[in-house]
């Protein structure tokens, strides 16, 4: 198929002591039904052998080292050292299906004015779908529908993004611990105005390593996110009145669902916090009356 394979496409993998579960990611991506032009592992200074393994088992791909920096500062690295037109990222536990690469360069060669690209991926298993679209789409106005639909997923493990544009936009900001991968895809959508959504997973998230450097999910970093609202909300970034409000709408949906698990857990001192950052930034949400009927819910059924 050789048109497909005038789309040249790199894949990024960060790894911290991934010695056990790197076959994982690396298999999965040479098993690939089109060429991959490069696959790149970033060694973020693991103190396994991870790079040994790699360079031993894997001499046909590009092994970089460094000191240990947050997987922000590893995808980065990546992409410095990529030579293709586009760029994806898996994480050293999770995998590609076999056709991943043939969509990516298929929706490219379609769409040759989008320079972002997201898919459908699947939790743990094959079946397990993450987001419930039902077609591929163009979307037009994605800060509007992100920040409104939860079925738009996005995940770092099942992009591909035009590396020009990526470095245009300063990569993953390596300032955030918490949260880069929403900084970056926000930016994304201010700076392209649209994003081609695949509606059939390409990858599969899975969960191995705890000790990941991608391990936060679940955890919600108040620091960090608040640095990321104070980004977006407090005029560092330049921002129409639309794109403000949608921003604004986003963080009040993040923040209300945050909000809503910490009731349902009874963490007070989260909720705190995060009714702070409402008052601070004026976001919509949780609002007075969510929060009187999701107490009224709880004691009901507590009794």
């Amino acid at each position: 198929m050789p048109e497909i394979n005038e789309v040249t496409l790199s894949v990024v993998i960060p790894a911290f002591n991934a010695r056990d579960f790197i076959d994982i990611s690396i298999e999965s991506v040479l098993r690939q039904q089109v060429h991959v032009d490069e696959i790149i592992i970033v060694d973020d200074g693991s103190t396994d052998d991870t790079a040994l393994y790699v360079q031993d088992k894997y001499p046909m791909v590009k092994l970089i080292q460094q000191n240990n920096g947050g997987v922000s500062k590893a995808r980065n690295t990546g992409v410095a050292h990529s030579n293709s037109k586009y760029v994806s990222f898996l994480d050293a536990d999770d995998e590609w299906r076999d056709d991943t690469a043939k969509t990516w360069k298929r929706v490219i060669k379609k769409e040759t004015g989008c320079k972002f690209l997201a898919a459908n991926y699947t939790i743990k298993d094959w079946n397990n779908k993450a987001s419930c679209f039902e077609y591929d789409v163009l979307i037009d106005n994605p800060i509007s529908i992100y920040s409104t639909n939860n079925n738009l997923k996005i995940w770092t493990g099942a992009v591909c993004i035009e590396r020009e544009t990526l470095n245009k936009l300063g990569g993953f900001d390596e300032n955030l611990r918490n949260g880069e991968d929403i900084d970056l895809w926000l930016r994304l959508m201010l700076s392209e105005k649209k994003i081609y959504y695949v509606a059939e997973p390409v990858a599969k998230y899975n969960f191995i390593n705890d000790e990941s450097i991608t391990s936060t999910i679940n955890k919600v970093d108040f620091k960090n996110r608040e640095k990321l609202i104070y980004k977006y909300l407090e005029e560092q970034i330049i921002l129409t009145a639309d794109e403000k409000q949608e921003i604004n709408n986003y963080f009040s949906n993040a923040y209300n669902n945050a909000f809503i698990n910490s009731l349902f857990e009874l963490d007070f001192n989260r909720l705190i916090k995060i009714l702070k950052l409402k008052n601070k930034f004026k976001l919509s949400k949780p609002s007075l009356i969510s929060v009187s009927n999701l107490l009224f819910t709880i004691i009901k059924k507590k009794k």
